[in-house]
């Protein structure tokens, strides 16, 4: 039986429209698997997403996982890091495909 969906474009809202980017845990661990960093960086989504990663990354023999928040800034040489807070961050809308708006 069909479903009436309704789709929401950019163009139809006013307000920021988001995608989820996150991959599944397969997808990460097989991401690991062909990169195999020395250190893992989860910088996208929530603080359980960015744990998540980071607790997968161990899993798969990635040694050093680092977890920050927005405004962080991380240091990967010599010496692996965080500086908390060490960028000024918000939200940001667009109007009219124009303009930059804090929200």
């Amino acid at each position: 039986k069909s479903k009436q969906l309704n789709v929401i474009t950019a163009d139809d809202s006013v307000l920021p429209i988001h995608a989820s980017g996150h991959p599944a845990a397969e997808e990460l661990k097989l991401m690991y698997d062909w990169v195999r960093p020395k250190c893992a960086l989860p910088v996208h989504g929530e603080l359980h997403h960015l744990k998540a990663n980071a607790n997968i990354a161990k899993s798969v023999g990635i040694s050093q996982q680092l977890i920050g928040k927005n405004g962080d800034l991380f240091f990967i040489a010599p010496v692996k890091g965080i500086r908390r807070n060490a960028v000024k961050t918000g939200r940001l809308g667009v109007i009219n495909k124009k303009k930059l708006v804090k929200l």
